[in-house]
């Protein structure tokens, strides 16, 4: 899943809110809490793993009482804390283990995905086709390694569903242990990050469908995401003074990271999809198929598809209502990441009706993403930022008057921007209706 070096792994800064998660891990590992204060000074050279301070990621300042919390959530730097403590004994740079478990863990996440894509009708040739055009596309490539929550986000959900829809249910033990994997994964996700409580609700209305009539596995599912939730609450009061999730935020800047408003959340939108630096589409064009295939799947398996299609969706559109709905130092869409699999799971459903055509078309578009997304990895940050993969001619691609014709902008949308967004929007209705248009019925009645 990783296309850097070991020394590349070892040797490069950390950036954007890693050296928090770090930070934080380093402090559960040696000092027992997640409390900053005593990492402040100890990292002050970077001598354990590169990282300097807690800078601008400090939520609670307390120095007279020796109290300094981050504002990022402590679920990611728990998951790591073993690895860490094993680097530090082998004497293997933290950064570096943590990254090859990151990789590892990202390998069984789309081992999961393959198989959550045949029960949507698949045969196990395009399920893998579908499973590694995500993994080796933007964003999960370039985030497979990366100090963030989303991807152990997206493999935590997926292991959720997992044990809702693939594990056995031939004996009770069987059926109270599956349903005892998905509620603590639901209960896991808010501890990676505030903005998984979506996810984690869709996950739990999972639980309830498929245990609904065994009271024992119902509340097998619902008794980690109960105690998970006080326990956070809990924390969340001692640390920040609050209980409710957006605590952290709250204390850091004294309001939530959002930028209220329709028209706002629709701009965000329009970025996730459509912008060329930070959209899916420009990065990963076979997503245009997503919508077809969603609806296709929906007609075969309504119920699944809807548990995962509705909490992807309001998930969506929350982050599109953050001010950096791209996730900030963060190009492409990282805030993505966590639902690209389970997408993928459905979207999947384009291909299971279709001939070999519409496999041919979407290997293409896999491949020139795949391409896109090793390609970009050697971009400068600013490249990332303009999205300017798409076609590899420097000099051209530099004019500001050709580039808004080639992608948006969303951001600072101009007009030839618009043109082009419109453009783009246009492109994509059009291929889903042929796409649906042109699905085999009766595939899909079978299907039901």
């Amino acid at each position: 899943m990783d296309i850097h070096t070991p020394h590349d792994l070892q040797s490069r800064n950390l950036t954007g809110d890693e050296p928090s998660y770090m930070l934080i891990c380093q402090s559960i590992v040696l000092d027992r809490d997640v409390n900053l204060f005593n990492e402040a000074s100890r990292d002050r050279k970077g001598r354990t793993f590169g990282c300097p301070s807690a800078g601008p990621h400090k939520a609670r300042v307390d120095i007279p009482n020796g109290l300094v919390y981050s504002v990022h959530s402590p679920g990611l730097p728990m998951m790591l804390a073993p690895v860490f403590a094993l680097a530090m004994k082998a004497g293997i740079t933290p950064r570096y283990a943590c990254a090859i478990f990151l990789n590892l863990l990202a390998a069984a996440g789309m081992l999961m995905l393959h198989a959550i894509a045949r029960r949507f009708g698949a045969t196990p040739v395009r399920a893998m086709m579908v499973s590694l055009a995500a993994s080796f596309s933007m964003p999960f490539l370039v985030f497979s390694h990366q100090i963030y929550p989303d991807m152990p986000g997206a493999v935590v959900l997926l292991a959720g569903y997992s044990a809702v829809w693939l594990f056995p249910r031939e004996t009770k033990a069987s059926l109270l242990a599956g349903a005892l994997a998905a509620g603590a994964c639901a209960a896991w996700l808010p501890w990676l990050h505030i903005r998984f409580v979506i996810l984690s609700a869709g996950l739990g209305f999972a639980c309830f469908a498929a245990y609904r009539r065994n009271p024992g596995a119902l509340a097998a599912a619902a008794i980690p995401v109960l105690v998970s939730a006080a326990c956070l609450m809990v924390c969340y009061q001692r640390w920040y003074g609050s209980p409710w999730p957006n605590a952290a935020y709250i204390a850091q800047t004294g309001s939530a990271p959002l930028s209220p408003g329709f028209r706002s959340a629709l701009k965000g939108l329009a970025g996730i999809v459509f912008d060329g630096g930070r959209g899916l589409l420009p990065w990963a064009p076979f997503w245009a198929f997503a919508p077809a295939g969603i609806i296709i799947a929906a007609r075969r398996r309504p119920l699944e598809t809807a548990l995962i299609a509705v909490p992807a969706a309001l998930y969506v559109w929350t982050i599109a209502s953050f001010d950096a709905w791209w996730g900030g130092f963060c190009p492409p869409n990282r805030f993505m990441l966590v639902v690209i699999p389970m997408l993928a799971a459905a979207t999947v459903a384009f291909l299971a009706v279709g001939g070999t055509a519409r496999a041919t078309v979407f290997a293409v578009l896999a491949s020139a993403a795949a391409i896109f997304a090793f390609r970009g990895t050697w971009f400068d940050m600013r490249d990332f930022y303009a999205g300017r993969h798409i076609l590899q001619v420097r000099p051209f691609l530099s004019s500001d008057l050709w580039y808004p014709m080639i992608a948006p902008d969303i951001r600072h949308l101009s007009r030839p921007g618009a043109i082009t967004l419109a453009a783009w929007l246009a492109a994509l209705v059009a291929i889903n209706v042929l796409a649906l248009l042109s699905a085999p019925r009766k595939t899909q009645e079978r299907g039901r």
